[in-house]
């Protein structure tokens, strides 16, 4: 099958699929009058990737969790990607509750000016108190 179809197949851009042969992520196709073709096994693969984009992970990981093809073997590749994903989560939750906790502080405000909020934000010292990134 041509890009074209396998693209629509995978519902992908064909830039995205040529993108992932460009990062490695997908094997070369073959050429066929200067073409790409395409046998269908690649649909595995690009929902694998797509999966794992979908779950946040990076290129770089996702070149990793398809690193090796020893049957059985992909659970050793998912587990401390996974692991190390969800710790990330765990950081953004975190942080995000701590945005909104600041942001229901802004809607409660009732500060004339800037002025007067940056003088109490000072005196509350509430960005002391978290860490900055």
């Amino acid at each position: 099958m041509r890009i074209g179809e396998l693209a629509k197949k995978a519902n992908l851009a064909t830039s995205a699929v040529r993108f992932y042969e460009r990062a490695g992520l997908l094997p070369r196709a073959d050429r066929s009058s200067g073409r790409r073709v395409y046998d269908g096994t690649e649909l595995d693969r690009l929902a694998l990737i797509a999966f794992a984009r979908e779950c946040g992970f990076t290129l770089a990981e996702v070149r990793t969790l398809l690193s090796g093809e020893k049957p059985g073997r992909a659970r050793d590749r998912w587990t401390p990607l996974a692991k190390s994903k969800l710790a990330e989560l765990a950081q953004t939750e975190a942080r995000l509750h701590g945005m909104r906790e600041l942001l229901m502080c802004v809607l409660a405000c009732n500060c004339v000016d800037v002025a007067e909020c940056g003088q109490k934000i000072r005196r509350l010292g509430a960005l002391n108190a978290r860490p900055r990134r």
